[in-house]
């Protein structure tokens, strides 16, 4: 009953969002199923054990029933370790010092009263421990790379550019993650490098206070490999 109790709500989580549930909701019935998993799994052993040798029915459906239990748990476990590092980063960006501002979110609905003032003490501590999140360098002229960066953020399928300048070289997208339709707001601007090179910047940032899972961060060094590479987008 645990067992089932658990994957129920694990899959209630993303299933419900896309049927209306709001996202924390999801995410809160989803990690709910996975810590009913941990004590499913644990019931599951312990009864397949204790039973292997009088009851091997009841054995083999308790340790069938703890495999199942594991899923939900193995996917939290999966997705806590591809963040390790950079969970908690709400607000990341490529450049800590001089971040670029959003001018077009702000003034969104679903963003009445949120503060977009960059914390730039837990910027420089995630910059020393991940140099890697840095401006992207690129041999073409801004105007060439504007355009590129906003087409290929025009092809990815869970981002929506709902603002650009050609002017200032910078454009907005809304982002909706994948299994809980979270919304996030990315801005990326494109400035002139020495030599007639290009330098890129990308600042992503989480609408809902939540657990940050290290979307925001990954977010950004995806986008700019891909930017950096020409390959085509694979980031949904």
């Amino acid at each position: 009953m645990v067992c089932g109790l658990a994957l129920g709500l694990a899959a209630a989580g993303p299933l419900g969002v896309q049927l209306g549930l709001p996202p924390l909701a999801g995410l809160g019935l989803f990690a709910l199923g996975g810590i009913l998993g941990v004590f499913g799994a644990v019931w599951g052993l312990v009864t397949g054990v204790r039973h292997r040798e009088d009851d091997p029915p009841r054995s083999r459906f308790a340790m069938a029933s703890a495999g199942l239990a594991l899923i939900p748990v193995i996917l939290m476990v999966r997705g806590l370790w591809h963040s390790r590092g950079f969970e908690g980063l709400d607000d990341a960006t490529t450049d800590v010092d001089q971040p670029v501002p959003f001018h077009h979110a702000p003034s969104l609905p679903a963003n009445t009263g949120r503060d977009f003032i960059y914390d730039p003490a837990r910027g420089r501590l995630v910059a020393r421990r991940h140099p890697e999140l840095r401006a992207l360098l690129l041999p073409d002229g801004p105007e060439h790379i504007y355009k590129r960066a906003l087409t290929l953020a025009q092809k990815m399928k869970t981002w929506e550019v709902v603002w650009s300048s050609p002017v200032s070289r910078t454009f907005e997208a809304i982002v909706t993650t994948r299994a809980f339709h979270f919304q996030d707001d990315v801005v990326v601007a494109v400035t002139p490098a020495p030599e007639g090179h290009s330098r890129v910047d990308v600042r992503s940032k989480s609408r809902e206070p939540r657990g940050d899972f290290g979307i925001n961060a990954q977010r950004v060094l995806q986008y700019l490999t891909l930017l950096r590479t020409g390959e085509r987008p694979v980031i949904q």
